[in-house]
């Protein structure tokens, strides 16, 4: 817990255990008001952002006071947005002037920007898991760390394959795949498995228009991506599904031959159900390592079928329809 007080200064206590909270200290080094504090890396990490545009970075790991790291090289203004990596040890932030820098905090030494990086970074976007990191750059460039092992950040090398600005993407949860959205409308697909330069899947097939968003299943074989009316509002009817697993280019799932409406995967990733234009719902199983089996349509509602919703054990979906009926369907 941090408290700010009215001279300027910040305490914090440690709130661990069953006994009473433990003064922990005065965060030292603060010359200036404080604007904001952010916990990060589950509360062993701690940033302010001064009135005067400053950042200053505490550790409190281990059980003394608070240790400043040293101030961030390179800072000039004052700060809009920051963010860490899920340990903690890589930072990034966007000054008023909007040229993001990123740092490496990992070790005991000074804050060090980060390698490799050779232009202004336009934003960043770190995995799940915080083992990876992708910046992309406003030259339309984009790059790619490897964040695991306690060493310093890993640069795996530019995305091959790109040919137009990058406007958005998705690491899957593991951080192994990475979607990304081009302003042509296209997108594509890399491997980030092992340690060397990220693999072009390839395009995604069949998508001649604008994502208007995506998600993957839980092992990120699945992406199901929802396409972009043109007014800035996802398209009804308009969605693709494709299989991602092995090394080839994706895949359209088997079986899916209709526009997709909606989906929704099971908790566990391994069950995606997906409503098709026509307002048939079918599910594929998504345990197997090769790629998923399909059930057929499922049959019985003569409505529309509105929602849908797995059970919490995984193994039933239950349907809801225009024609004010409530079905169960077993999947295992």
């Amino acid at each position: 817990m941090a408290v700010t007080l009215d001279d300027g200064g910040v305490l914090v206590w440690d709130l661990r255990g069953s006994g009473g909270p433990v003064l922990r200290g005065p965060l030292p080094g603060l010359d200036g008001a404080v604007r904001d504090l952010v916990f990060f890396a589950g509360g062993e990490v701690m940033a302010v952002t001064l009135d005067d545009g400053g950042v200053l970075v505490w550790d409190l790991r281990g059980s003394g006071g608070p240790v400043l790291r040293e101030p961030l090289p390179g800072l000039d203004g004052a700060v809009q947005n920051f963010e860490f990596s899920a340990d903690g040890e890589v930072m990034a932030v966007t000054p008023a002037n909007g040229e993001t820098l990123v740092w490496d905090l990992s070790g005991s030494g000074p804050p060090r920007l980060l390698s490799g990086l050779d232009g202004t970074v336009w934003d960043w976007k770190f995995s799940a898991d915080g083992q990876a990191m992708a910046v992309r750059l406003a030259d339309g460039g984009a790059l790619v760390w490897d964040l695991r092992g306690s060493g310093v950040p890993v640069l795996r090398g530019p995305l091959p394959g790109l040919d137009g600005t990058v406007e958005d993407w998705e690491f899957s949860a593991d951080g192994q795949v990475l979607a990304g959205r081009l302003d042509d409308g296209g997108a594509f697909v890399w491997d980030l498995r092992g340690s060397g330069v990220p693999v072009l899947r390839g395009p995604l097939p069949g998508l001649d228009d604008t994502v208007w968003d995506w998600e993957f299943s839980a092992d990120g074989e699945v992406l199901a991506v929802r396409l972009d009316d043109e007014g800035g509002e996802p398209a009804d009817g308009g969605g693709l599904v494709w299989d991602l697993s092995g090394s080839g280019p994706p895949r359209p799932l088997p079986g899916l031959d209709g526009t997709v409406r909606g989906w929704e995967f099971s908790a566990d990733g391994e069950v995606l159900a997906v409503q098709l234009g026509d307002d048939t719902l079918r599910w594929w199983d998504l345990s197997g390592p090769g790629s998923p089996t399909s059930s057929r349509p499922l049959a019985g509602h003569t409505g529309t079928v509105r929602d849908w919703e797995f059970s919490s054990n995984e193994d039933t979906l239950i349907t809801g329809s225009d024609d004010g009926s409530v079905r169960l369907w077993k999947m295992k």
